[in-house]
């Protein structure tokens, strides 16, 4: 299975939030595809990622081991797709 740039940015949302409802209305997603999109992670990750606590949701160890490669791969992704094409004109 392949992870993709929206899975990408909901795990980063769930990092910040620590609320699948705050990170849903942070990316404008309705709840249900906000479940849907937590049931993939939890089957790409073969984790929970983030888990209810009497504190609220908590990140698994995994969450925690993981997220700093998971900033640094959105970003590659963003940077790569967000390049701008080569325009000789612009050129000095």
């Amino acid at each position: 299975m392949d992870i993709s740039h929206d899975d990408l940015e909901f795990f980063l949302a769930l990092w910040e939030t620590r609320s699948i409802t705050q990170a849903a209305r942070d990316l404008n997603l309705t709840m249900p595809t906000a479940s849907r999109r937590m049931a993939r992670l939890r089957e790409l990750f073969g984790d929970p990622c983030i888990v209810r606590s009497h504190k609220g949701l908590l990140p698994t160890d995994f969450t925690i081991a993981n997220v700093g490669e998971i900033i640094q791969l959105h970003r590659q992704l963003l940077e790569l797709t967000q390049r701008k094409t080569f325009e000789p004109s612009e050129l000095k």
